[in-house]
C-alpha cells in the first residue's frame, strides 16, 4: 500500500534558498590540458620501449622492442554543442559517440590545386611606396634648406643695416 503524505502548511522560502543546489558530475574544463607527452604529433601512442639494455638484431629488425599501449585507453571527451529543451540549456546528450579520424585513399592520386596567377601589371608594393615617399621628402628637406637660407640672408641684411646706421 502506498501513502502520501501531504502538508497543508505552506513552505518557508528560507528553506528552498539554503538547500545546496544539484551539481553536474561532469566538469568542463576552461583551461587547455597540457598536451600528452606519450603522444606523437599526429596524435598516437608513441610506442613504448621494453626496459632491456641490449637487444639481438633479429629483435631489432623485427621490432620485438616494441609494445603497443593498452586497448583500454580511451580518447578524450569531446563536449557537444548546448542545445535548448523545453526552455532550458542542455550541455551533454544521453548518447555516447566515439571520435572518427578518415584518411584519403592513399591509391587515389591527389587533386593538385589549381595555382593562382599572380597579375604582372598593377601591383603597388612597398618598395614603390618607400620610393614615392622617399621623392617628397627630398622636396621638402629642399624647400626648408632654402626657406632657412633666405630667412639667414634677411637677418644678415638687418644686421648690416643696423650696423652702419
Amino acid at each position: 500500500m502506498l501513502k502520501m503524505y501531504v502538508s497543508l502548511s505552506p513552505r518557508p522560502k528560507d528553506e528552498s534558498e539554503n538547500r545546496p543546489k544539484k551539481v553536474s558530475q561532469i566538469r568542463i574544463r576552461k583551461t587547455i590540458p597540457k598536451p600528452d607527452p606519450n603522444l606523437t604529433p599526429m596524435g598516437l601512442p608513441r610506442p613504448k620501449r621494453l626496459k632491456k639494455t641490449e637487444f639481438s638484431l633479429e629483435e631489432i629488425y623485427t621490432n620485438q622492442n616494441y609494445k603497443s599501449p593498452p586497448a583500454t585507453r580511451c580518447l578524450e571527451t569531446i563536449f557537444e554543442e548546448p542545445k535548448e529543451k523545453n526552455g532550458s540549456l542542455i550541455s551533454i546528450s544521453q548518447q555516447k559517440r566515439k571520435r572518427i579520424l578518415e584518411f584519403q585513399d592513399f591509391t587515389i592520386p591527389r587533386k593538385r590545386r589549381a595555382r593562382s596567377r599572380v597579375r604582372v601589371t598593377g601591383g603597388y608594393t612597398r618598395a614603390q611606396k618607400a620610393a614615392i615617399e622617399g621623392r617628397e621628402l627630398d622636396v621638402l628637406l629642399i624647400q626648408k634648406l632654402t626657406d632657412l637660407e633666405t630667412f639667414f640672408a634677411k637677418e644678415e641684411t638687418q644686421e648690416q643695416a643696423s650696423s652702419c646706421s
